[in-house]
């Protein structure tokens, strides 16, 4: 009784943890400067929640399962802004800036680290631009589609830039060179995925070959699931089981859609 009721009172507290706001919003977040700027978020259910950004401002009422929901008019280009939200609690996001905002995603090509590139060194040298944010999106595969994932907006610095994407980098120097707005990237690419992992279930569902594909799916990850717990139960000696490819976590269908993409809309 004492643990069931230690776990209740978790769940009540858990429950009313206060605001809690999406994946893609965080201090030195870059927003699409010629479009309003769609911003959600979870809240006690029934919870006024109250927006200010410059000289917008914004409401929202949280919904029966906490979420809520609405837009706001973005500044113009430039910055830094601060965005301000209020519901049980408040957050503000500092050095928020106005510019041009771009989906750097795919497989190892888009993966490929700049560190790594041709010339790296000197390169990342010259890589102290503050006008270009990189929100690099955590690698996760998941059966269902997430409300978050982790991640957060990181300045470009000598520091910084090494872990973002080479291809990723090099288009954000060129934009913000040529436009002359701040730039920023979200970065959810995993080497070796497939274009299935990335699209939503409901976009699968209408291809033509979507249940052969779902059945080989499925085999495959029973198969693993079943050596890999054999391997488990003998003590985990030898080499472990192999993913097959068609199980393989960045190749499933819609795995990546769940884990990264979604947690991102509808960031515009």
């Amino acid at each position: 009784m004492i643990r069931l009721l230690f776990i209740s009172f978790l769940l009540a507290a858990t429950a009313r943890a206060g605001l809690t706001l999406g994946t893609p919003f965080t201090d030195h977040m870059v927003v699409q400067h010629d479009k309003p700027l769609t911003v959600w978020g979870w809240d006690d259910p029934g919870q006024k929640v109250a927006l200010r950004f410059e000289n917008e401002n914004a409401e929202a009422v949280a919904d029966a399962d906490g979420r809520w929901e609405t837009s706001i008019v973005t500044p113009d280009a430039g910055g830094p802004y601060e965005l301000t939200v209020s519901g049980s609690t408040s957050a503000t996001l500092k050095d928020v800036l106005s510019g041009e905002v771009w989906l750097a995603s795919g497989q190892s090509n888009m993966a490929f680290l700049l560190k790594n590139a041709d010339g790296a060194e000197a390169t990342i040298s010259e890589a102290n631009i503050p006008q270009i944010r990189f929100l690099k999106v955590s690698q996760v595969a998941k059966e269902s589609p997430q409300k978050t994932v982790e991640g957060s907006w990181q300045v470009a610095s000598p520091e910084t830039v090494g872990e973002f994407s080479a291809v990723a980098w090099l288009f954000a120097q060129r934009l913000e060179r040529e436009l002359g707005r701040p730039v920023g990237i979200l970065q959810a690419a995993w080497g070796g995925s497939k274009i299935q992992a990335w699209l939503p279930e409901e976009i699968m569902a209408r291809q033509p070959n979507f249940k052969e594909r779902l059945e080989t799916f499925e085999k495959a990850g029973e198969l693993n699931r079943q050596e890999r717990q054999q391997w488990v139960e003998g003590g985990r000696k030898g080499t472990p089981p192999k993913v097959r490819s068609s199980g393989q976590t960045q190749k499933g269908l819609s795995l990546l859609h769940n884990g990264m993409m979604n947690p991102l809309h509808p960031y515009p």
